[in-house]
């Protein structure tokens, strides 16, 4: 049992991913079913916010030059060529995924 001077736990909604790209990105499930809200949103709200988020990512996603890129891997020049991209588009996605995280809120 959690003490009695311990501050609540805020609620938090719980956003389910996807695997697209054959596993290069991901994306949020925009679908509201099932998902516990906590009443903070409607199902409508709920589904408007996230595919903006998804909206919002598509800026930081994997393309065919990844693609091309990760195939040639074994050349080993590719891969590092890869991996350089990878780490930038991480680092967008994250500076894009908190830009719409605080127009969300």
């Amino acid at each position: 049992a959690p003490a009695a001077n311990t501050p609540p736990r805020p609620q938090r909604i719980v956003v389910p991913q996807r695997i697209i790209q054959g596993g290069l990105d991901n994306k949020f499930d925009p679908d509201p079913y099932g998902m516990n809200l906590h009443g903070m949103l409607t199902p409508p709200q709920y589904k408007e916010a996230i595919e903006q988020i998804n909206y919002t990512m598509r800026k930081a996603r994997s393309n065919g030059i990844d693609t091309a890129l990760l195939v040639t891997g074994p050349l080993l020049v590719p891969l590092a060529v890869w991996g350089a991209r990878h780490s930038r588009q991480m680092k967008k996605r994250k500076k894009l995924l908190l830009r719409a995280i605080d127009e969300f809120n």
